[in-house]
């Protein structure tokens, strides 16, 4: 009588003899194989759970999320952003006809919205870019006000800026 066998008539199974019993199990499926087919299975299952999760979905979501990556980067002419300055009012028009763009920073994952505008830049109008990233508060106040604008193409905003870099906080004036 081996002593695994004495072990199974008894209560009595310590750690180290229950590892080296393992070992022989394992070793036994090594050597019929039995590795090698758990792993066909392994594989088997996750084919089948991958095809019935997508047809759950209708469609490959990271399909729709690649084309929204591989499209960053081209968002047209290069425009200027609006100018602001610490404890000073801007005023911005905003075209909000269509769906800002986005852009994603690959680094840090954080999202900016890129809200077409025009703004006063050295004493002239000009057509530019406002990058906002879309966890600033700020950014919520300006889709509630461009949602509510009569005329979408041409939303004023007066904007005032207070802090600077990390400190900087935008505050929507309301008349």
């Amino acid at each position: 009588m081996t002593e695994a066998e004495e072990i199974e008539g008894t209560n009595h199974f310590n750690e180290t003899l229950g590892r080296e019993i393992d070992k022989d199990y394992i070793q036994l499926k090594v050597e019929n194989g039995g590795i090698k087919k758990m792993e066909e299975i392994n594989e088997e299952n996750k084919n089948i759970i991958g095809t019935q999760e997508e047809s759950k979905k209708g469609s490959n979501w990271l399909d729709e999320e690649a084309k929204n990556t591989s499209s960053q980067g081209d968002f047209g002419e290069k425009l200027p952003s609006p100018t602001f300055e610490d404890s000073r009012i801007t005023l911005i028009n905003i075209d909000a006809v269509n769906p800002f763009n986005k852009w994603t920073d690959q680094e840090t994952g954080k999202i900016k919205a890129i809200i077409p505008c025009t703004s006063d830049i050295e004493g002239k109008v000009v057509k530019c870019n406002w990058w906002c990233n879309l966890k600033n508060p700020i950014y919520k106040e300006i889709i509630h006000r461009c949602r509510d604008a009569p005329d979408k193409s041409s939303v004023l905003v007066k904007i005032l800026q207070t802090g600077t870099k990390q400190n900087t906080k935008y505050t929507l004036i309301r008349e």
